[in-house]
């Protein structure tokens, strides 16, 4: 009884965006993919600008309005550093199938914290997506926003065997960037959801300029990203990343998520579509969650030069 009103209501919803748009959606009768989700995962490894794991705790809700083939949707991530620091995403977005139900298309935007030992640091993003039955891409770009750079710290010295103590002092700063990634992916409905993408990012930032001695230090960072994962039926996926570029060299993750799939949409027939392309409706948005921050060291035999409210 249950499968029939829902083949009922599959097809009827197709029906109305057939008369209004004089296009056809495929009537599969198919059980649709849960919209929201809940899920905590841990990682490890090497990211850009940090070097400790961390545990995240993910939301996604959303709200299908298959009528016009609109989701919108609310993507809220947490994360605790091994170190005891944090971070946290909230994003907004909106993601369209097309009439034929073959291709998605999206837009979000975020509001990214990252706390780190010296300070913390925020950034608003923007990104574009694109999905079909196998093919997908993604496109960000992240603008780093209020406290954007961290004055010198941990002064000490490299080499205290010297005739002249050479001092060294670090700072920190948020960078922006871009990034981009094209994958493939390879979904069964009642097993295994296996992808694969590959894609170049682009991040630069320059340090505080001090009052008397030092000009802003630029950097940037310019590569590209490998990205792998296989998930079990939107329950427990692994993921893998290596990363390589011109400042912070080779990097790699792993990732391994628990996902509890949920409905509390009031709305609930099945947009059109097969179940794999409905399952690109309700996937969390495929960015990079952590905010990117560079370090870079000035030294000095002098330690008042070094000091950045110090009179020259």
């Amino acid at each position: 009884m249950h499968k029939t009103l829902l083949c009922l209501i599959t097809w009827a919803v197709c029906s109305l965006s057939a008369q209004e748009t004089d296009l056809c959606c495929p009537t599969e009768c198919i059980p649709p993919p849960k919209p929201e989700r809940i899920g905590v995962s841990q990682t490890e490894g090497k990211g850009l600008g940090y070097s400790r794991g961390y545990t995240s705790l993910d939301l996604f809700l959303s709200q299908p309005f298959c009528h016009s083939g609109l989701v919108p949707f609310l993507d809220v991530r947490g994360h605790r550093f091994n170190n005891d620091k944090y971070a946290a995403n909230a994003g907004l977005g909106l993601r369209r199938i097309n009439p034929c139900a073959t291709q998605v298309w999206g837009i979000n935007g975020f509001y990214d914290y990252t706390d780190t030992k010296h300070g913390h640091y925020n950034q608003a993003a923007l990104g574009l997506e694109f999905f079909s039955e196998r093919w997908e891409v993604h496109a960000n770009g992240y603008l780093p926003v209020g406290h954007k750079r961290t004055p010198l710290y941990r002064f000490s010295y490299p080499d205290a065997s010297a005739t002249d103590f050479l001092l060294k002092g670090t700072e920190q700063f948020a960078m922006k960037g871009v990034d981009a990634e094209a994958g493939y992916r390879v979904c069964h409905e009642k097993c295994f959801d296996l992808y694969a993408g590959a894609g170049p990012y682009y991040y630069r930032g320059r340090s505080a300029a001090t009052r008397n001695a030092f000009r802003h230090g630029h950097r940037q960072a310019a590569g590209g990203r490998l990205r792998a994962c296989a998930s079990y039926r939107d329950y427990v996926s692994l993921e893998g990343i290596a990363t390589y570029d011109s400042l912070f060299k080779w990097g790699s993750q792993v990732t391994l998520s628990v996902t509890i799939p949920f409905d509390f949409t009031w709305n609930r027939g099945a947009c059109c579509g097969s179940f794999c392309l409905q399952k690109r409706l309700y996937q969390p948005v495929l960015r990079n969650e952590i905010l990117v921050i560079d370090r870079i060291d000035r030294y000095s035999t002098n330690p008042n030069v070094l000091d950045p409210n110090n009179e020259p």
